[in-house]
């Protein structure tokens, strides 16, 4: 249950690991308002293939109507999570105990920061009066990452700043070290991210460890 970008991310795992997906369902999800999404359907074809890891890419609140439906339905199953299931407390506030075991990525910067995170937090939420999100922290970096390139191409035309990008390497950012190249515009890859799991009890997020 993804949109195609994360079904592709998730494909190409699978195939490396020589591994088929056991079901693959689309969802219409009402972004307009924030309403969540029927998930019975998913529950049930879930539960009839017997899948037991399941990931429910959706937003926050339909995630936690998911794990809650798999409950009413008396199911168990791992259900991983997406960039915004730990971006903030909603799905956890709303799943409440039925997040526990729910499983999803940080960037390792998130979990160990440098100087630098930490004065752009810092300066963030003196500004703001919020936490920045992690999509804050990797848009900045995008963000001055572009400037970097203008600057060092000289120019702003579309030829000339894809010539810059595929050529940036060790762009000191607060999240680490990025990079692009003619085949490779993945900022974020598996070395920079951190499986995290939830944990009902302590009401947080903690680190992966096998």
């Amino acid at each position: 249950m993804s949109g195609q970008g994360g079904l592709y991310g998730i494909q190409l795992a699978y195939d490396k690991a020589g591994k088929k997906i056991a079901i693959d369902h689309t969802i219409t999800e009402n972004w307009s308002t924030g309403a969540t999404t029927g998930l019975i359907p998913e529950v049930n074809a879930a539960k009839a293939a017997g899948v037991k890891c399941i990931d429910a890419w959706l937003t926050p609140q339909d995630q936690a109507a998911f794990v809650q439906d798999l409950h009413s339905a008396g199911y168990k199953a791992t259900v991983f999570g997406n960039d915004e299931t730990n971006a903030d407390d909603t799905f956890s506030k709303l799943a409440g105990d039925l997040a526990d075991g729910t499983i999803s990525a940080v960037l390792t910067s998130d979990l160990h920061p440098s100087p630098e995170l930490t004065a752009f937090r810092e300066e963030y939420k003196k500004k703001f009066n919020i936490d920045p999100t992690p999509f804050a922290e990797t848009s900045y970096d995008s963000i001055m990452m572009l400037a970097q390139v203008v600057k060092d191409a000289k120019s702003v035309k579309p030829a000339d700043l894809q010539k810059g990008f595929n050529s940036v390497k060790g762009f000191k950012g607060i999240t680490g070290d990025l990079g692009f190249s003619e085949k490779n515009h993945i900022t974020i890859n598996a070395e920079q991210l951190t499986l995290v799991k939830y944990d009902a009890a302590s009401k947080q997020w903690v680190e992966v460890k096998d």
